[in-house]
């Protein structure tokens, strides 16, 4: 129970106390200057109250958490040592770049362009650098996407559609891609890049950008962009440091060892079972890699990988990707044991940031036991199809239609008159429209729902099929329109929607299960508030 009152028992610096437990004046500030600072929030009592509440809750939690020795088990020892070990090379990375790492106004705008952009994309990849240049040179002499794509892609979408992705947003694919996307022009091809499949070139097609944003908008985002930013440019720093390491170390493989270690453990081709079953057991103390009168056994490897995370897992897909994470394992323990001959780890922000960590891990860990305890529960066909009748999904609406894209506003009356005297809109979409890729194909933009056409969606859906619309405004464009086709909303069929439902119910119970352990958690609690400190605490 929560006591809202002003105690005389309180010292002055603490906002709250329940048993032996205290949230200090400073601890209380500097949780709500985050919170605001993240949010773009206008401080009030009622939001300082909630906070408190958060933080209130976040105790109870560790609490019954150390409680049952969840804090201390083999799983914690693993994971708190991982998180230690990420501290200690953020310090070094500090102490050897962030020096010379400066965000601009630039960048953060830059950022905040890029979150209101949408790519149109089409990509190609091969399994070496030397393959995608071949791409890339075919496609200079003349070659098609839709052609070579039938020669890459298993996928049969990518296959027939020339590897078109349709719009993207940034953030949406893995970073490199993304990376290279936004920093290529409309029309270009790029340079081979490392992507998870190999290497990759694409071409940017278009580019929508949302240019109906306020000042309030980008000042709200400023700090979580300066930090992202920022993180960018730590993670290439990183990479070119770690570079730098790799080469310094002289890795090399055994690649014997390689071969029966990538079909032992990372390939499950069902066509190569037979072979995998063949490979001999490989000793614990084979070497995999050597290095600077070093080497790495497999059972080294292996203690490594199984510490790993599962999207560090998920991308060893070819012995390729084997070698680079081994090269990734040695060269972090490079830096993990040069970080710790610095005695990095006794500085008061080093600490900070590892009890912040550990805090994190803690709740997360406490959330992860109820989600375990609930994923098992089983749920019939039954109940799901009853959900699935009551509340029915539906595919959204879809157009397609023909556009003529204008950035000269004096081309509009002309547009607009030969529209009126007969010209067919295909070809003055092939004379007029600056969207290159559409105006080849007589202005077709392709199916799309409202994600795709935005705020002119349900003026378009609207028309009659053959109705020629325009200009409408599509910021800082001007655009005429004609309805080829359009698709109603369809049903989705049980299959279809089957995991959803069951992934939304068993979230709800999650979240039930939740709220029920933490009401447990306050049972028979006094918890004495200074309402007075947490009105009045003034934040700088």
């Amino acid at each position: 129970m929560l006591l809202w009152n002003s105690a005389n028992s309180f010292q002055n610096d603490f906002v709250a106390k329940f048993d032996s437990i205290e949230i200090s004046e400073k601890e209380f500030s500097e949780r709500m200057k985050k919170y605001l600072d993240k949010t773009g929030t206008k401080d009030n009592i009622l939001l300082r109250k909630q906070v408190l509440q958060n933080m209130i809750n976040e105790k109870l939690i560790i609490r019954n958490l150390q409680s049952r020795n969840l804090d201390n088990d083999s799983i914690s020892f693993q994971n708190k040592s991982i998180i230690k070990n990420q501290i200690l090379i953020n310090e070094f990375v500090k102490k050897i770049l962030l020096d010379t790492l400066k965000v601009s106004e630039e960048e953060i705008l830059n950022e905040f362009k890029k979150g209101n952009t949408n790519l149109r994309v089409r990509y190609l990849y091969s399994s070496t650098f030397e393959g995608a240049m071949e791409l890339k040179s075919r496609l200079l002499k003349g070659e098609k996407f839709q052609n070579l794509s039938k020669e890459i892609f298993l996928d049969p979408a990518l296959a027939k559609n020339g590897g078109d992705l349709g719009f993207i947003k940034h953030g949406e694919m893995e970073k490199s891609f993304d990376e290279v996307a936004f920093a290529t022009e409309v029309g270009k091809i790029s340079n081979p890049f490392k992507i998870k499949l190999g290497f990759a070139i694409l071409k940017v097609e278009d580019r929508n950008e949302q240019n109906l944003f306020s000042q309030f908008d980008f000042e709200k985002m400023r700090t979580d962009l300066s930090n992202k930013v920022l993180e960018n440019k730590i993670d290439k720093s990183i990479n070119n440091y770690s570079s730098k390491i790799a080469e310094n170390l002289k890795i090399k493989f055994d690649e014997n060892i390689i071969d029966q270690l990538f079909l032992k453990h990372f390939n499950f081709n069902n066509s190569e079972i037979e072979k995998i079953n063949n490979v001999k057991e490989l000793p614990d103390s084979s070497k995999v890699a050597y290095f600077n009168g070093s080497n790495m056994v497999i059972k080294e490897f292996l203690l490594y990988y199984s510490v790993s995370s599962q999207r560090q897992k998920n991308r060893i897909t070819s012995k390729e990707n084997l070698k680079e994470f081994i090269t990734g394992t040695i060269v972090r323990e490079k830096i993990l044991k040069d970080a710790e001959s610095k005695n990095l780890f006794s500085n008061t922000d080093a600490i900070l940031e590892y009890e912040n960590a550990i805090q994190n891990y803690y709740l997360m860990r406490w959330k992860q036991e109820i989600e375990k305890n609930i994923s098992s529960i089983k749920i019939s066909d039954s109940e799901l199809k009853k959900i699935y009748n009551e509340n029915p999904i539906y595919h959204p609406a879809e157009i397609n239609v023909s556009e003529i894209l204008l950035s000269d506003k004096s081309k509009i009356a002309e547009v607009n008159l030969k529209l009126k005297k007969g010209i067919s809109f295909e070809k003055l979409a092939k004379e007029y429209s600056i969207r290159l890729w559409s105006a080849e194909n007589g202005g077709v933009l392709g199916f799309g729902t409202k994600d795709k056409f935005g705020p002119i969606f349900d003026t378009l859906y609207n028309l009659k099929k053959g109705i020629v619309i325009g200009p409408i405004s599509v910021p800082p464009y001007f655009g005429f329109y004609k309805l080829i086709e359009k698709k109603s909303p369809i049903k989705k069929s049980f299959n279809e929607v089957k995991q959803n439902i069951k992934t939304n119910i068993l979230q709800e119970k999650i979240k039930e299960k939740f709220v029920l352990n933490l009401q447990n958690l306050h049972l028979n609690l006094r918890v004495e508030i200074n309402n007075d400190l947490l009105q009045n605490i003034i934040l700088n």
